[in-house]
């Protein structure tokens, strides 16, 4: 991805041998667990695709929870690395992160902390 500007290969979130067992054991996809993780946090998630069937399974985040147990084995999954830097082209043809000059750059920020 030109999202990786580091060049680092990590592996898609989805199939996580974690996820994929939670996954198998509430009966929904991997995806939906991420979000129901998110929403449980109450963190606000916007999900994206352009694929109709992945729109529609984004809807299937309600009506179940995940156990605390899984809330915590998912919050264990942290590995201190952003996955995608965004990277922009200027008007000049120059490149830059989309969010370095953002106050909270290089992200070192703790969920909690003010």
């Amino acid at each position: 991805s030109p999202d990786l500007p580091w060049g680092a290969k990590l592996p898609h979130i989805l199939a996580d041998p974690t996820l994929q067992a939670i996954s198998s054991r509430v009966g929904h996809s991997s995806a939906q667990v991420v979000l129901r993780w998110q929403v449980q946090r109450g963190v606000g998630v916007i999900p994206k695709s352009v694929i109709q069937t992945e729109l529609s399974d984004n809807l299937g985040v309600w009506g179940w929870e995940l156990s605390k147990e899984d809330m915590e084995l998912v919050d264990g999954l942290e590995t201190g690395v952003r996955k995608i830097v965004p990277i922009i082209k200027m008007p000049d043809g120059s490149v830059q992160f989309r969010d370095e000059t953002d106050e909270n750059y290089p992200f070192g920020f703790v969920e909690g902390e003010q």
